[in-house]
C-alpha cells in the first residue's frame, strides 16, 4: 500500500476551501483492480492502473468537496465521519481528520489496512 498525500482547493462563493489529506492506494490481486482510497472520508476511487484509480479518486474527492460546500454540510458531514471540527465564524472553520490509528481501527476499513504492509509518500494536486 503506498501513501499519498492529496492537496486542493475549492472556492465557494468568496470561502476559499484549502484541503490536504492522507490518500493509500493498494492493488487488488483478487479483482484485479487498483484502490485509490481516503478511509478519513469514505472516499475511494478504482482503475486498471494506480494513475487511473488516482485520476478517479480526484474526481470522486472533488465532487465531494464541491457538493457538501454548495449544500454547506461540509462541516457537518466531517463531524458524521470522526473528524474533529472547530467553528471560527459562520462560514469558516478548520478541522482534524481521525488519526491513522483510529482509522485502522475502524472495522469497516480493516480488510482494505490488512492488505498493504509497504507504505510510501506522494503528493497528488488536485486539478482546478
Amino acid at each position: 500500500m503506498k501513501q499519498f498525500l492529496a492537496k486542493g482547493n475549492h472556492k465557494s462563493g468568496h470561502i476559499d476551501h484549502v484541503y490536504e489529506i492522507q490518500v493509500l492506494s493498494y492493488f487488488d490481486e483478487d479483482e484485479q483492480v487498483y484502490y485509490a482510497i481516503c478511509p478519513a472520508l469514505d472516499i475511494v476511487g478504482g482503475g486498471k492502473t494506480e494513475e487511473e484509480a488516482i485520476t478517479s479518486f480526484n474526481i470522486s474527492l472533488d465532487e465531494f468537496v464541491k457538493y457538501t460546500c454548495n449544500k454547506r454540510t461540509i462541516a457537518r458531514e466531517l463531524m458524521r465521519l470522526g473528524w474533529e471540527v472547530h467553528l471560527k465564524g459562520r462560514n469558516h472553520f478548520k478541522a482534524k481528520s481521525p488519526s491513522v490509528e483510529e482509522l485502522k481501527n475502524n472495522p469497516e476499513w480493516a480488510e482494505v489496512w490488512a492488505k498493504a504492509p509497504h507504505v510510501a509518500n506522494r503528493t497528488v494536486q488536485l486539478a482546478a
